[in-house]
C-alpha cells in the first residue's frame, strides 16, 4: 500500500497478521505506533521499520521483498500506525479522506 497526503493526520490500520516493512516520510509531524503494535516493531531507520519477526520473515531489503509493504508520505501532519481493531470508531480510511477532499475540491470548482 502506498499513500501520500499533504495536510492532516493519518491513521494507518494494519491487520494483526501483517508481517512486513513500513516506510514513512513525514515532513512536519511525527510518527507513532500504538502500544500493542509497538511490541512487534523493529526500527530499521528513522523513516522505516519492520512489523513482525524480521529474522524469520526472510526480509533482506526493500527491493527484493516480495510481500506486502506500507509506504506513506505526509508533508504536514502526524501518522499513527495501529492495528485495525484499535482504530477509533470515528476515524475514516485514507481512501475515504481522499474521496472527501476530491468532492470538496470539485465543489469549489463548480464541477460537482
Amino acid at each position: 500500500m502506498s499513500a501520500s497526503t499533504k495536510y492532516g493526520d493519518v491513521v494507518i490500520g494494519l491487520p494483526r497478521d501483517y508481517v512486513g516493512p513500513l516506510k514513512y516520510k513525514i515532513g512536519w509531524g511525527k510518527t507513532t505506533f500504538s502500544p500493542s503494535l509497538n511490541t512487534n516493531v523493529v526500527q530499521i531507520t528513522g523513516e522505516s521499520a519492520f512489523v513482525g519477526d524480521i529474522g524469520d520473515s526472510g526480509f533482506v531489503n526493500y527491493r527484493t521483498w516480495p510481500k506486502d509493504e506500507v509506504n506513506i508520505e505526509a508533508s504536514y501532519g502526524n501518522v499513527s500506525f495501529v492495528y485495525v481493531d484499535e482504530m477509533p470508531a470515528n476515524s475514516s480510511s485514507f481512501e475515504q479522506r481522499v474521496e472527501g477532499a476530491v468532492k470538496t475540491a470539485l465543489g469549489w470548482l463548480g464541477l460537482r
